[in-house]
C-alpha cells in the first residue's frame, strides 16, 4: 500500500481495513478513530514523534511542523552534542528528516576517518600453537593436562576493531536501511559501511558497545554521538509488547523536556544556584497510593522552589486542568510556583495567583521556530523569572 503521510499537526483520512487500522491505534505512534458515517475511512492524527514508522505492512511519514534545521538543533542541543549542533550543512525546507541525518552522518562519519582510522588495544584470548603475551596457566592445566602445546595464550592486540569503529558502522548501516534516502547520502554512507565492514565487527543485540571519550578519539566524537542517536531513533520498539514498530522516529515531547532542563540547568542552575530534578517519582496522597511525576523541580536551600511541567502540544483538555496538575505538584513539593513552558502553538501567556493559598502560576509559550540565538535568549528571561518566584 502507499505510505501514510501525515503532518505533526492536523488530521489526514485513509482507508483503512479494521486490522490495519487496530495496528496503528496499537502502536502509539497515532491517533486512530473511524470517520464520522464511513465504513473504512479513518480519522489519523500524529501524537508526538516524528520520522518515519513500519508498522505491519504500513509505512508511517509523520512531518514535524518545525522545520528540519531547528529540530536539528533542540536535538542537538537536548543531547549535548557540541560537534554538529550547529554544522553548516545546507538542509532545506523540503529535505526530509531521514535525507538530513544522511548528509550529516556521512560528513562528520567524513571528517572523522579523515582524521585517521581509529585503533585502538584489545585483549584477546585463544589457543594457538605460537607463543603470543603469555600463557594463561590455569586454563592452560585444565584443558591440555600438562602438554605444551598448543597453548591457552593472552595478549593485547592494537586493532581497528574498537568499540568506536563499531559503532559508526552499526549507525551507519541502521541509517541505510531507511526508506526516502536521499542518492548522494546514500552512496555516500555505502561507501563508509564498505569502509567499517573491513575492519569492524557488526554490533549484535540491541545495545551498542561503550566507549570513553580520550585524548586519542577526539577526532571520532561528534560522529560518535551522532551516530548514538540515530541507533536510538532506529531501535524497534514494542509500545504494548506485541507491536513491532520500527523505523526513524523522535518522540518530541521528550526532545523538548531534555531541551528545556539543558538551558534551564545552564542559565538558572548556573547563574541563580541550586538544581533541577527531572521526572522524579512523586506521591500525592498521605496513603502513597497516588503517583505523580513533574518534569523538572527547581531545589534551591535544600527545598523546592518552583516546578516547571513541559508542554510540547496543548492538548485538548485546556488549560484549567493543566493548570490544576500543576498546583498539585507545587502542593505536594510546598514550592511558592510552577511554570508551564509551552513549545509555541496556540498557547496564551498567562499569570495567576492561587486564591487562599498563593501559589504563583505561570503559563509561558516559546517560540520554537526561530534562530538559536534569540531562543536562547528568551528561555534565559524565562530562567530569570523562574528565579524570581522563590
Amino acid at each position: 500500500m502507499d505510505p501514510i503521510e501525515l503532518a505533526e499537526t492536523g488530521t489526514h483520512y485513509r482507508r483503512l481495513t479494521e486490522e490495519q487500522a487496530e495496528l496503528l491505534r496499537d502502536s502509539g505512534i497515532v491517533k486512530v478513530s473511524r470517520a464520522p458515517r464511513s465504513g473504512e475511512l479513518w480519522q489519523l492524527s500524529a501524537k508526538t514523534s516524528v520520522g518515519v514508522a513500519r508498522v505491519g505492512d504500513m509505512e508511517v511519514w509523520i512531518k514535524p511542523k518545525l522545520p528540519i534545521r531547528r529540530l536539528l538543533f533542540l536535538l542537538g542541543y537536548a543531547h549535548n552534542l557540541q560537534g554538529w549542533r550547529d554544522d553548516p550543512v545546507q538542509v532545506s525546507e523540503d529535505t526530509g528528516i531521514v535525507s538530513a541525518f544522511g548528509q550529516l552522518l556521512w560528513r562528520q562519519v567524513e571528517t572523522a576517518l579523515r582524521g585517521g582510522l581509529y585503533r585502538g588495544y584489545r585483549t584477546d584470548e585463544e589457543t594457538s600453537h605460537v607463543m603470543r603475551g603469555r600463557v594463561l596457566m590455569s586454563q592452560q592445566v585444565r584443558r591440555h593436562h600438562g602438554r605444551a602445546v598448543p597453548m591457552e595464550i593472552t595478549y593485547d592486540d592494537f586493532t581497528p576493531d574498537t568499540a568506536e569503529n563499531q559503532i559508526l558502522l552499526a549507525a551507519v548501516g541502521r541509517l541505510l536501511e531507511e526508506p526516502r534516502l536521499d542518492d548522494v547520502a546514500r552512496n555516500r554512507l555505502e561507501a563508509q559501511y564498505d569502509q567499517l565492514a573491513a575492519v569492524a565487527s557488526p554490533v549484535r543485540g540491541p545495545t551498542l558497545p561503550a566507549w570513553q571519550s580520550n585524548r586519542r578519539n577526539q577526532h571520532y566524537k561528534p560522529a560518535l554521538e551522532l551516530a548514538e542517536l540515530v541507533w536510538n531513533a532506529t531501535s524497534p520498539e514494542y509500545p504494548r509488547g506485541t507491536i513491532r514498530v520500527t523505523g526513524f522516529l523522535f518522540p518530541l515531547d521528550k526532545v523538548f523536556e531534555a531541551f528545556l532542563a539543558k538551558v534551564l540547568d545552564e542559565h538558572l542552575c548556573r547563574t541563580h544556584g541550586g538544581h533541577l530534578n527531572e521526572q522524579k517519582e512523586l506521591h500525592l496522597d498521605e496513603g502513597r497510593t497516588v503517583t505523580i511525576r513533574p518534569d523538572l523541580v527547581w531545589k534551591r536551600g535544600g527545598r523546592a522552589a518552583a516546578v516547571i511541567d513541559a508542554k510540547y502540544k496543548v492538548e485538548g483538555k485546556g488549560r484549567a486542568s493543566e493548570l490544576y496538575q500543576l498546583l498539585a505538584y507545587c502542593s505536594v513539593l510546598g514550592a511558592r510556583g510552577g511554570y508551564l513552558v509551552y513549545a509555541g502553538g496556540d498557547a496564551q501567556p498567562g499569570r495567576y495567583v492561587v486564591r487562599n493559598a498563593g501559589t504563583r502560576l505561570v503559563c509561558y509559550a516559546l517560540n520554537l521556530d526561530q534562530q538559536p540565538e534569540p531562543l536562547l535568549a528568551q528561555l534565559q528571561r524565562l530562567a530569570n523569572d523562574v528565579a524570581t518566584i522563590d
